[in-house]
């Protein structure tokens, strides 16, 4: 009797271990969907010079930064000074994206992270264009975040280091604007 109870649990987890399999295999996107090659493709193309406003979600807060006078400002407390340089970095990774990762015809953008996104990007250009780009899942494999651009239909792959450029508090902002002053 113990053996067949024995044996009537081990078909169950194999049972289990199976229906599991299929269900993660079948949320892999199909690899048809998916152009990877050495073509690149451009998601943005943005002058920097035409950024008026960035906002981002940081630690759960909106942080908004707009341009005055040629100058970042922090939208909330005007006075405080923004590191200039760190905030042109910022926008040197999200202007100009170029990827040779795409999905071209997503079934569901949850699949990728991106009905819940990890953060919204948004630049706000001089002629009252806002180019938004929604950061997805983590890829754990290739170190690359699924993105999307609204308005566009396809999904694509980018470095981890364009969301990581957009981890950075007020403070962050401020403290780096100290440091380049003592300098």
């Amino acid at each position: 009797m113990k053996k067949q109870k024995r044996q009537l649990i081990i078909i169950i987890c194999i049972l289990v271990l199976c229906v599991g399999g299929y269900l993660g295999a079948k949320n892999i996107p199909k690899e048809e969907d998916i152009e990877v090659g050495t073509e690149n493709h451009t998601v943005t193309s943005i002058n920097q010079d035409e950024v008026t406003e960035i906002s981002y979600l940081y630690e759960g807060e909106i942080i908004e930064i707009i341009k005055e006078e040629d100058v970042f400002k922090y939208k909330a407390d005007k006075s405080l000074a923004l590191d200039q340089s760190v905030i042109s970095n910022m926008l040197s990774y999200v202007c100009s994206i170029d990827t040779d990762t795409v999905i071209e015809n997503p079934e569901s953008l949850a699949e990728y992270g991106l009905t819940n996104p990890k953060n919204t990007i948004c630049l706000t250009l001089a002629d009252g264009r806002v180019v938004q780009l929604l950061i997805g899942d983590y890829l754990d494999i290739t170190g690359e975040y699924y993105i999307l651009l609204a308005g566009d239909a396809k999904v694509y792959t980018v470095s981890s280091y364009i969301p990581a450029s957009f981890e950075k508090s007020v403070d962050d902002l401020i403290e780096a604007a100290k440091k380049t002053a003592e300098e």
